[in-house]
Formats: C-alpha cells, structure tokens, sequence
C-alpha cells in the first residue's frame, strides 16, 4: 500500500514496515487533510451499550473502528473509511516500535 507522508512518517528510513492504528482514530468521515481513505466491507457491527465496534475489511487487511453511538450495517455492505497517517504507529518486521504519534523517534537506517 502506498500512501503520501506527514512529517513524521518521513523521518523513516526505507524498509519495509507494519502499521497500526487505535480502533478510536479510524472514522467513517474524512477529518484531516492527511487522512487516507480506504474502500472496505463490513464483516460485523457490535454494538456495546451505547458503542459500535465496526469490523471490516479489504483485500489487504482487517480493521476495527470503535465508534460512538449505535451504528447499524448490513453485513458485506461496501463503505469507505478514514485512516488519520497522523495517528499511525510504525513497527518492524520483528514487531519492534519505529514511530508513533506526537513522539520523535529516532531515524532508522
């Protein structure tokens, strides 16, 4: 997957990384100009008291979203979500953490 970089994603050196996001900073609206939108499918929507955490997926990855208020989706619907590249960790091929958000780290050669 190829996406545009912020500030921070760019003091990483090349290599190939994994990426993680919280469930809380994925939303169903475009909120940043850095966020990157992704086509996906609804696998379920569970609702918890007055939270839905909304699992979907593409043909490269699953998410789950942790959304506020109760959300109803049919199962398989296609919809589009919001990846905040801000808000996104870096870790390497052996799960060791290179980036996070708000935190300098150090640049990886």
């Amino acid at each position: 997957m190829h996406f545009p970089l912020n500030v921070d994603l760019r003091a990483v050196g090349d290599g190939e990384y994994r990426f993680g996001v919280r469930p809380s900073h994925l939303s169903l609206v475009p909120s940043n100009d850095d966020d990157l939108e992704l086509a996906v499918t609804v696998e379920l929507a569970e609702i918890s008291g007055s939270e839905t955490f909304l699992h979907v997926r593409n043909e490269l990855f699953s998410l789950v979203l942790h959304l506020p208020g109760v959300h109803a989706y049919d199962v398989d619907a296609s919809i589009r979500v919001y990846i905040p590249t801000h808000k996104l960790f870096v870790f390497d091929q052996q799960g060791g953490l290179i980036q996070a958000p708000g935190l300098r780290m150090a640049r990886v050669a």
